[in-house]
């Protein structure tokens, strides 16, 4: 009777191999739930770029079983990770990917990821097409219609070298995520998004697309997602965020132009209090004027003075004005005659005002 066994477990080897196949094709977050022991095998590499070494994880719900680690060759994998049809996650070193918080639009929400991807090289120095990303949503305001987003990206070079390292170790993994300070658990991430899947290949892979295009054509026909009026929204958001751009830039040359009229004014103001007054001037002089002088001829040019006058003694003139605050470097700017007639002194007499000067009490 043994040999009629074989056909059946020939059979059966068939068929477990063509609903690995299969199973293949189901993204792995919709395949765990279905699976009866929903079992993933967590990669998590070393902090070095080509994820020579690293340990990997059995993860069955919330429980998380050490399987061992790997380097030297690659050896000393773990046979217990290839078993079954797991599914893999490769958990990136946390300096491998970047965590960055952004604030978006609340209307951004239901095509999150879309906008994301358009705004990528505002909110980040890379461009959508060089890295891979998922984000979360932290929280939302109301008031202020945002949306607070965690994004977190890696470049593709870098986790295509750690994909590549997996498949040497003949693991394929369908969702990479980043590793946290408790092995085995990373941070629930999905940094392919369906960028890079595994899928079975020859008859098998056209038999499971043709099933799969069926069940999804059932599914979508009532849940199918209006492509045009969610592009109409990202159009929609461009146009805000253009628009939000031009304001701000007309508000940043408006607070320049004001803050140069502000500086204008403040130095305006300055210079005026720093100044003395002509009447200060005027009440400065006669106080340093002897009750025997008198003037004709009184000029301020700038900070320049110029007084002309009659006086019995003009040569005590400069003492005084040296002496007296508020002036200095007295000189007179002609030569000192003799008027016949009222038998005095007429001067012409040149001095500085200075700005820290005043009027005595």
């Amino acid at each position: 009777m043994t040999w009629l066994k074989m056909p059946f477990g020939l059979l059966g080897a068939f068929l477990r191999w063509w609903l690995a196949e299969l199973a293949g094709l189901i993204p792995g977050r919709l395949r765990r739930p279905l699976s009866g022991r929903g079992e993933t095998v967590i990669l998590e590499p070393a902090g070095d770029a080509a994820g020579q070494s690293g340990s990997l994880f059995l993860r069955r719900g919330a429980s998380v079983e050490a399987l061992g680690s790997f380097g030297e060759g690659l050896a000393a994998l773990p046979a217990k990770a290839r078993r079954g049809q797991r599914s893999i996650t490769l958990a990136l070193p946390p300096g491998r990917a970047v965590t960055h918080k952004v604030r978006l639009p609340l209307a951004a929400e239901d095509t999150l990821r879309e906008v994301i991807g358009f705004e990528m090289d505002r909110l980040t120095p890379f461009q959508r097409e060089e890295v891979y990303y998922d984000q979360r949503v932290l929280g939302r305001d109301s008031e202020q219609q945002q949306l607070e987003v965690e994004l977190t990206l890696s470049p593709k070079a870098t986790v295509d070298a750690f994909l590549e390292q997996a498949g040497r170790l003949g693991l394929t993994p369908e969702r990479v995520d980043v590793a946290t300070a408790e092995p085995g658990k990373p941070a629930g991430l999905d940094l392919l998004q369906r960028e890079v899947r595994r899928g079975p290949g020859g008859f098998a892979k056209a038999i499971a697309v043709l099933l799969l295009i069926a069940a999804a054509s059932l599914g979508t026909a009532t849940l199918m997602i209006p492509l045009e009026r969610k592009a109409q929204l990202v159009e929609r958001l461009h146009s805000e965020v253009a628009a939000a751009r031009k304001d701000a830039a007309a508000a940043r040359q408006l607070e320049s132009e004001l803050s140069a009229q502000q500086a204008q004014v403040l130095y305006v103001h300055e210079l005026k209090l720093a100044t003395p007054t002509k009447s200060t001037i005027l009440n400065d002089v006669t106080r340093v004027l002897p009750d025997d002088t008198w003037l004709y001829q009184l000029r301020v040019n700038d900070n320049r003075l110029e007084i002309s006058g009659y006086a019995p003694n003009s040569s005590s003139l400069i003492q005084l004005f040296e002496d007296a605050p508020g002036f200095a470097e007295p000189k007179f700017r002609a030569p000192v005659t003799q008027d016949p007639k009222l038998g005095v002194d007429r001067f012409s007499l040149e001095l500085k005002i200075l700005s820290d000067g005043g009027s005595g009490s």
